[in-house]
């Protein structure tokens, strides 16, 4: 068990500004690639339920490719400027 003050100081020595600046931007552009992609994918469906399949497989592996680049992108822009 950890007391509450320890961690209130070790939290407060351990965060920097940079650290709330990446919690703010990354979780909205994951949301909009992640929304863009489906939405994409979705819309191009053909062939009935196996399109549906293959759509949602590519809407996956699109996304997650998506969100480890940007990933990538955002924190190596985000630490330069910091």
């Amino acid at each position: 068990e950890v007391d509450s003050q320890f961690f209130w100081l070790s939290m407060k020595s351990g965060l920097v500004f940079k650290d709330f600046i990446i919690g703010l931007i990354k979780p909205p552009c994951y949301g909009l690639l992640i929304g863009l992609v489906g939405a994409y994918h979705g819309y191009m469906i053909t062939g009935g339920a196996v399109g549906l399949g293959r759509a949602a497989a590519r809407t996956v592996m699109f996304t997650s490719l998506g969100v480890l680049i940007m990933d990538f992108v955002i924190t190596k822009f985000i630490l330069s400027i910091y």
